[in-house]
């Protein structure tokens, strides 16, 4: 028994640099990356990267999350290009906060 804890990942930026962005995360999550969606002002687009469903702690949780730091390092966003977002069954991962981007080890 685990507790499920979702991490996603939120990306917004110019929609001309975005798709180079985005092939780094079908590479890294293939059908967890959502379509782009393009903002009605000022030129931006976004994409996620969902959950992937798995329970903290087990192999699947372990490897998304590691996915998600090599993501972020390979693409090199801005701290202003993207959010990790996580939520689920309780507020801490075995005693600990949900991992922030200063958490992440990537600068």
């Amino acid at each position: 028994m685990g507790t499920c804890v979702h991490t996603a990942v939120v990306v917004t930026m110019p929609a001309e640099t975005i798709a180079p962005v985005q092939e780094i995360a079908l590479r890294y999550f293939g059908g967890l990356v959502t379509p782009l969606v393009v903002a009605p002002r000022n030129d931006f687009a976004s994409f996620a990267i969902m959950p992937c469903g798995s329970k903290h702690g087990w192999d699947a949780a372990n490897a998304h999350h590691d996915a998600i730091q090599a993501f972020l390092a390979e693409a090199q966003l801005g701290w202003d290009q993207f959010a990790v977002v996580a939520f689920g069954e309780c507020a801490t991962w075995a005693g600990k906060e949900p991992p922030m981007p200063s958490d992440l080890d990537l600068l």
